[in-house]
């Protein structure tokens, strides 16, 4: 039985959960403790207390009004309540940053010492019998030999797994590419570890100052050859063979990521023998300085590089649809507030215990803004280069697995990326703390599911009806060839409107309703409702609902399909598009007809199966009728014979007989049985060879002239009557 609980309650315990959580803040000040609302809850009471004890602070308990006029001894509603933890958490922030500010700023005056505070702690917990210059020459050596050996090895297998041979056209080549030289640089960096780890053990005692100053510097050199080696990996400045982020300016993203990496290391570098000091002040002041001119840094880059960003996220799609548009220019306002958050995170970091947790959930959120989104399109465009088989020609179900595991992976890809930031904020432990908490995490879980699922079932249904769908034919003049009819489609492709929308609307409702009923909305007044409005549509608009009806029986009968010639009574052509609740023909002239399915009565249909076409011929009087018989034989069978009118022809062309016999011309009619599709070229090769093979046989065609002849050919009675008929012979003739 699924779980159900409101959705202002949800609110409210995603708010008091957050409260909690950074509840632990308030301690950094001893003047204040923690503060007791009237709105908060009996578990939330509970923590807090438990927190008073454990710090020995003392419990402040402060009875307020939450805002507003309220009745005496009546409880704040459910609205109040979120709106007074809204307030609060938003006071708590301000106050935070204010605080972490002033720590820093208070800090500033405590730099120019911190470096004579380092150098007495340098010479105390130096080991005895190490003079400076040694012990400097040994924290060298760890790294240099670290970063030689690691150098060495990448530069071998590199040799090893690199090959030669033409450049990467397809995204998949680019990668395997892309993947042996990530191989040879994670090779290298695992072998700077390890002899770096060895180097600091046999050079520098367990014990001291040198030793932690090597290892935390090997760390540094760790954190950045790691960044290092994810800009190689996606930019490959230089390399644009194996480049998998077509991004514009590489080179110049490469550098930016450079500097970043620079600064980055330099800050880690010198706030760990700070911390190492014990003086948080300074430490917060040098992180305010260092960290604002980075975030300045990086405001800077993701300005600059907005239209980047936007064409990368636009793709080859010319012109990119509106949704990619949204996404592209919002893609550096993302990373600008990203970068905000983050310095706004190293001021908190400022009055909090748990500092260096904050700064590497701070870090890695802005490294996986970058990375998640790339990722998931990487394996898009790397499972569709996979599938590459299953395009237009491969059968509809390789098509519609190859669109399921696109979605299934990307969506995985997002999936991961988003449980480990949740994982990094501590977001579990937050929700687990609570029952309420633990409630909200089960409906996410079964939110999520269901949105996958309905995602994966459409995306489904639209590619394997998208390789049934009709195959796109010119329809303007001039476009394709104009002997060539148009095709019949498969029925499947006729029915595909309906198809299409009956999936999309019940998988879009389903999840709608699996949604709504999670997040605790009873959905049995909204079913309710929906089907009194769909009752009042119904006979308010009897017309579309027949029309709709009508569709459904005529695609049923399998009446006409696309591409089909059909006669209607009033109106005919080429069935050219069908949807709900109409038919839209193409008729020769180039006029559209749409209409509605109610007003369908009998449907002709003339491309169905085979046509069998009947023409006449007209010859004159005289001509051997046997003789022509035989030569339109012969034609027939010549027509059967030619291997591009071969597969049309199901009966060959043949003399059925003589339809008339009038005063100039015997006419005699003609008939053969093809396929419907191209009945009509087929009929004018016809005539064209038939009058070519009589001609050539002598066979000679009525002339439609009008002869007039007198009572006595030789000798005219009346010489005014035969000239008369002489002029009339010739005008008739001319």
């Amino acid at each position: 039985m699924a779980t159900r609980f409101p959705l202002r309650s949800s609110l409210v315990a995603l708010t008091l959960v957050l409260l909690t959580g950074l509840s632990a803040a308030r301690a950094a000040d001893p003047a204040s403790g923690p503060v007791i609302r009237a709105d908060h809850q009996a578990e939330d009471l509970g923590r807090l207390l438990d927190l008073a004890r454990e710090r020995g602070q003392e419990i402040v308990v402060r009875i307020e009004p939450s805002g507003g006029v309220q009745v005496a001894g009546k409880p704040p509603s459910r609205a109040q309540t979120l709106e007074d933890s809204a307030l609060g958490l938003w006071d708590y922030l301000v106050d935070t940053l204010v605080a972490g500010l002033d720590r820093g700023v208070a800090g500033l005056p405590r730099l120019p010492g911190e470096f004579d505070a380092l150098v007495a702690r340098w010479r105390q917990d130096r080991p005895g019998g190490l003079s400076d210059q040694s012990a400097l020459a040994r924290i060298l050596a760890v790294l240099a030999g670290g970063v030689a050996a690691g150098l060495l090895v990448r530069r071998l297998v590199r040799a090893l797994v690199r090959r030669a041979g033409a450049p990467a056209a397809r995204f998949i080549d680019a990668f395997a590419i892309a993947l042996r030289e990530l191989l040879a640089d994670l090779a290298g960096l695992g072998v700077f570890i390890v002899v770096a780890q060895q180097l600091a053990t046999r050079l520098l005692p367990a014990t001291g100052l040198p030793h932690f100053l090597a290892r935390d510097l090997a760390r540094v050199v760790v954190q950045a050859a790691l960044y290092l080696i994810v800009a190689r990996f996606l930019l490959a400045p230089g390399e644009p063979e194996r480049r998998l982020m077509q991004i514009r300016r590489p080179a110049w993203h490469f550098r930016m990521v450079l500097i970043y990496i620079i600064a980055g290391s330099v800050i880690f570098a010198i706030s760990v023998p700070m911390g190492a000091l014990g003086d948080s002040d300074a430490l917060a002041g040098w992180l305010l300085v260092s960290q604002t001119a980075v975030t300045g840094f990086k405001l800077w880059w993701f300005w600059s590089a907005r239209h980047d960003f936007a064409a990368l996220t636009y793709g080859a799609t010319v012109p990119p649809p509106l949704t990619r548009r949204l996404i592209g220019a919002a893609v550096s306002w993302v990373l600008i507030a990203v970068a905000l958050l983050n310095w706004w995170i190293g001021r908190l970091t400022a009055i909090l215990e748990d500092a260096m947790s904050w700064g590497i959930a701070a870090g890695f959120t802005q490294a996986a803004v970058f990375l998640i989104p790339i990722c998931a399109a990487g394996a898009d465009r790397l499972i569709a280069d996979i599938f590459r088989a299953a395009a237009a020609d491969a059968p509809p179900l390789r098509q519609a697995t190859g669109a399921v595991v696109r979605t299934v992976v990307t969506g995985a890809v997002w999936l991961i990326g988003a449980l480990a930031l949740a994982d990094v904020w501590h977001v579990y432990t937050m929700a687990m703390g609570s029952p309420m908490g633990r409630t909200m995490l089960a409906a996410a879980t079964t939110i999520g599911v269901a949105l996958l699922t309905g995602w994966v079932i459409w995306r489904f249904a639209a590619a394997y009806l998208a390789a049934h769908a009709p195959k796109p034919v010119a329809t303007m003049p001039g476009e394709g060839d104009d002997d060539a009819e148009p095709s019949a489609q498969s029925r499947l492709a006729t029915a595909l409107p309906l198809v299409r929308v009956t999936i999309m609307g019940l998988v879009f409702g389903l999840t709608t309703l699996i949604v709504l009923s999670t997040l605790g909305l009873d959905i049995g007044p909204l079913l309710a409702g929906f089907g009194v409005v769909g009752l009042a549509i119904s006979f308010g608009s009897q017309a579309l609902v027949r029309d709709i009806v009508s569709g459904i029986f005529f695609m049923a009968d399998d009446a006409f399909r696309i591409g089909e010639y059909i006669d209607t009574g009033r109106l005919k052509g080429t069935v050219e598009k069908i949807t709900l609740r109409s038919v839209q023909l193409r008729h020769q002239s180039g006029l559209v007809h749409t209409i509605p399915f109610g007003q369908l009565q009998a449907v002709t249909n003339a491309s169905r199966d085979w046509a069998t076409v009947k023409f006449n011929i007209r010859l004159e009087r005289g001509a051997d009728l046997e003789r022509t018989r035989k030569t339109v034989k012969k034609v027939g069978q010549a027509m059967q014979a030619d291997a591009e009118l071969g597969g049309e022809v199901i009966q060959p062309l043949k003399l059925q007989g003589v339809a008339d016999i009038t005063d100039t011309a015997i006419v005699c009619r003609l008939k053969f049985t093809a396929k419907p599709a191209r009945a009509s070229w087929i009929q004018r090769e016809a005539l064209k060879r038939v009058y070519a093979a009589l001609v050539a046989d002598g066979i000679a065609f009525a002339s439609g002239a009008v002869t007039v002849k007198s009572g006595d050919p030789e000798r005219p009675a009346n010489p005014l009557a035969a000239a008369s008929v002489t002029r009339l012979t010739t005008e008739v003739a001319g």
